[in-house]
Order: C-alpha cells, then sequence, then structure tokens
C-alpha cells in the first residue's frame, strides 16, 4: 500500500474473538491463528515472530503479507471452517478463486488446497479426449473465459501440473492474436500474460492448426470435386 495510508478492517473477514490481523494492502483481515498454522507450515513460522501494529489491540499480534486484499480474501475463504469448499462438485469457483487458491496455497504450502484447485481444474483441462470433447461440445456452462486459459498455462507451471498444459495450451492457441498477447487482469489489476517461451509455442500452434485446417480444406475439395472441372 502507499506508504502512510490508512488500513481499514475487511467487512467479511473481521471476528471479534480472532487473535492474529493479517494486513494485506490496506486491508486488516481479523482470524484465528490456529486455523492457519494448524494447515500451513509458512503461516505457523510467521505467527512466530509477529509484528505490531499501531491500529491493533497489544494484545493481538499482526503479520503484514505481500499479497493483494484480493487474494487474501480468496484464500479466507477457502480455509476458515463453516464455509462451503469452494471445488466441491456442485460449485463452479470463478477464475480468481482457483488462481488465488493455488497461487497463494502453493506460496504457503498449502497442499490440500492446491491439490483441490488442481482437480477442478482437471475436470476441464483434461488429458481424456472423449471428456474434452464433451465439455467443450455439450457443456454450455464452462466456469472459465477462454482467455482465462493463459492462467491455467500459468498455474500449471508454478504448480508442475504438466498434465494440465497440453489442453490449456490448446485452449490459446484458439484465441484471437491481441488477446493471446495481452493476456487480460485479475480482480486486483495483476496482468496475467504467458510467458515467451509459452507465447511462442502458442504462436507457432496457431500457424499450425491453421496449415492443418487449409490442408483439410483442400482435400475435401479434391475429394467431391466434378472429375468434368
Amino acid at each position: 500500500r502507499a506508504q502512510g495510508e490508512e488500513t481499514k478492517r475487511d467487512q467479511e473477514f473481521w471476528f471479534e474473538d480472532g487473535n492474529v490481523t493479517l494486513i494485506a494492502g490496506n486491508f486488516e483481515f481479523r482470524v484465528y491463528k490456529g486455523v492457519l498454522s494448524n494447515r500451513s507450515p509458512v503461516f505457523r513460522d510467521m505467527f512466530s515472530l509477529p509484528q505490531q501494529s499501531p491500529s491493533t489491540p497489544s494484545t493481538c499480534p499482526t503479520v503484514h503479507l505481500s499479497d493483494s486484499p484480493e487474494d487474501v480474501r480468496e484464500l479466507l475463504r477457502a480455509l476458515i471452517p463453516g464455509i462451503d469448499s469452494p471445488f466441491s462438485l456442485e460449485t463452479q469457483p470463478s477464475y480468481q478463486t482457483i488462481s488465488a487458491s493455488i497461487r497463494l496455497g502453493h506460496k504457503y504450502q498449502l497442499d490440500r488446497l492446491v491439490d483441490a484447485a488442481l482437480a477442478y481444474l482437471r475436470r476441464y483441462y483434461t488429458t481424456d479426449y472423449d471428456t474434452w470433447h464433451n465439455i467443450h461440445t455439450h457443456c454450455k456452462t464452462h466456469p472459465l473465459s477462454p482467455v482465462h486459459a493463459i492462467g491455467v498455462v500459468n498455474l500449471a507451471r508454478l504448480t508442475g501440473a504438466d498434465d494440465i498444459l497440453p489442453s490449456a495450451l490448446y485452449a490459446c492457441c484458439t484465441l484471437e492474436g491481441p488477446q493471446l498477447v495481452e493476456g487480460f487482469q485479475r480482480e486486483d489489476g495483476t496482468p496475467e500474460v504467458l510467458s515467451n517461451a509459452d507465447l511462442a509455442r502458442c504462436i507457432q500452434g496457431k500457424a499450425n492448426l491453421t496449415k492443418e485446417r487449409v490442408g483439410h480444406a483442400v482435400g475435401l475439395h479434391r475429394r467431391f470435386q466434378s472429375p468434368n472441372c
């Protein structure tokens, strides 16, 4: 946050009986240490060296995070007991929820959360052709926009989930040129773009797909061409 900018309580995650305050950007989140430290060795270590903030009581330790408040809010939604899992079979989480869960889950070693989010992505970015074809032919409620495939590629790279890459990179190859190059912005304004290497792969992939389609069209024309032509 900007130097000197005052922080304010988050309206969704401020528990009066909480015992730790997380500060992200200009937002304060009062939550429970045990919920985070029991799941994350990184949070456990951070809580052992708290920092005090003038805006919070001295009895409540404060920890400053470098993450955006939007990401922290999504993380807490996934971790706080009593809130439904964003990755159950009945839910369709937003890209922001998936992305924040994987990126912050990876950062704070929340392995179960990362695994759940990746398992959700694998429903749509699958290595099984029949499943993939069925989703893209009959599924009218795909939870992610086509451009989000760029972010999915980056999440797969971050976590080493190489099995997600083929269908995610193919989805990137179907994007229009400017969209492929420029990507999109996450909820907190952070740009989501492909690495130079993956962008080069997709540009080459688009060229290969175009070549195959042209070859297929020419083949069909020749097959049905009248012998008198």
